[in-house]
């Protein structure tokens, strides 16, 4: 007959491989975390590119917009990619390309398309013509193009706005004047009749154009509604390109493209 083995050492077994099984179970865990995290950082390899590549698209839109004044100016050298790296401030990361195209024109506008991408495949068949400013990524490429032609447009649009608030300004100072004067129709409102004797508070005579800020005081404006988004001086003149000559009067607001194109508004004397 076996002998039968004591409690305690049954116990004992009992003890020994539960400990082998926390063992082989912490063993488990920790390999499944292992797998987890190096699949989680593979995930995220596209993600990170993704958000590198969208945040130094939005620098360079950035730089490109705090220098609108001058990158496409008449004369300008064309950006590099150095002025683009140091301008940006953006460090070389995964791969990333950066072309920057000739200045290009339609119109009565100037602009630079800045493409960039990041392509991981062995081939890239990504294109990007500078004298034209096409651009052809490679299918497998992240790409983004930043359009100078959008962002001068835009700055066109916001100083047509700051042209016609001057405007705007303009034609209520008019009318204004023009009943202080009895609402005398072949009175000029926006030119005194005599220039060498100004009335207070009247616009004087502007034969040439001159910065608006000069009759802010009699506009109702401040000096940072009579600046472009190119950042230059909107103009004003009640003697050239004004109709100085019988009613209806007007005098003419101008602001100054980069490129020397002209954004004209013109203020004209109410004729009842």
């Amino acid at each position: 007959m076996q002998p039968i083995p004591s409690l305690k050492k049954q116990r004992g077994s009992a003890a020994g491989w539960f400990i082998v099984f926390l063992v082989a179970m912490a063993i488990a865990v920790t390999a499944s975390e292992a797998e987890l995290l190096a699949n989680k950082r593979r995930n995220d390899r596209p993600y990170q590119r993704d958000a590198y590549l969208e945040q130094t698209a939005s620098a360079v839109t950035a730089w490109y917009q705090r220098n609108i004044g001058t990158i496409d100016a008449t004369g300008a050298a064309d950006p590099t990619v150095a002025d683009v790296l140091a301008g940006a401030g953006i460090t070389l990361r995964h791969g990333l390309h950066i072309e920057i195209s000739q200045k290009l024109s339609s119109g009565s506008m100037n602009w630079h398309s800045i493409a960039l991408w990041i392509n991981d495949s062995a081939t890239d068949t990504t294109t990007f013509t500078a004298s034209t400013g096409v651009f052809n990524p490679d299918p497998k490429a992240r790409a983004v193009l930043v359009s100078g032609q959008r962002l001068q447009q835009e700055a066109w649009q916001r100083t047509s706005t700051a042209v016609n608030t001057v405007v705007s300004a303009l034609n209520n100072y008019a009318q204004q004047r023009q009943a202080a004067n009895g609402g005398d129709m072949t009175r000029n409102p926006f030119r005194p009749a005599d220039c060498s004797n100004v009335a207070p508070g009247e616009i004087p005579c502007l034969d040439s154009y001159t910065s608006a800020n000069v009759i802010a005081t009699q506009l109702g404006l401040s000096n940072t509604q009579l600046v472009d988004a190119w950042n230059g001086a909107i103009q004003v003149s009640n003697g050239t390109d004004a109709r100085t000559t019988g009613a209806p009067y007007t005098m003419v607001v101008r602001a100054r493209t980069p490129w020397g194109a002209a954004v004209i508004g013109t203020a004209i004397q109410t004729v009842n």
